[in-house]
């Protein structure tokens, strides 16, 4: 009964709950930028053969690629478990391994341009960005307007191309 409002991947059906999908959002695999090297669509079953930067269990984009790679009957491959989006970045700028990330989290990181998007192809990886509120109380009248404002912007928001830029390729660097 404590949450107001939040926004939430792959929400399980709970009682105290009310959620609502309002956006698929397209995961990438996420490598550090390296000179020469432009971004490539990779194949489901090759992201098994990268070191991955990776939140600890239960996370759900971790979930989501252990169970996507699982039905290939391939384990995933961790370099180190990392929680919160700019420690993940930090460590693949660092050259620990890559990451699996929506592109508005590395668009929004300080220096974007460390870091190359590669699409996740064959088939590609997403996750469900649902709007949640508490099903124990009424929701007040502020939130029903921060919910619909919610609904209008967000897949703009979570579009780098239409808000925050494209992530450089590695040759644009400084």
């Amino acid at each position: 009964g404590l949450l107001d409002l939040a926004l939430l991947s792959t929400v399980p059906p709970h009682p105290d709950i009310d959620s609502e999908f309002v956006h698929e959002e397209p995961l990438f695999l996420v490598t550090r930028n390296v000179a020469g090297v432009a971004p490539r669509a990779v194949p489901l079953s090759e992201l098994a053969t990268f070191a991955l930067v990776i939140p600890r269990r239960p996370n759900a984009f971790r979930v989501l690629v252990e169970d996507a790679l699982a039905k290939l009957g391939l384990p995933p491959r961790i370099a180190m478990e990392a929680d919160g989006v700019d420690a993940i970045l930090g460590l693949v700028a660092d050259g620990v391994g890559s990451a699996v990330l929506g592109a508005a989290a590395v668009a929004t990181a300080v220096v974007p341009g460390r870091y190359t998007i590669n699409p996740i192809g064959a088939p590609g990886l997403s996750t469900r960005i649902h709007l949640a509120t508490s099903s124990q109380r009424p929701t007040t009248q502020a939130q029903r307007a921060l919910m619909t404002l919610i609904r209008a912007t967000l897949p703009e928001a979570l579009d780098p191309s239409h808000r925050h830029g494209t992530p450089r390729h590695p040759d644009t660097c400084p």
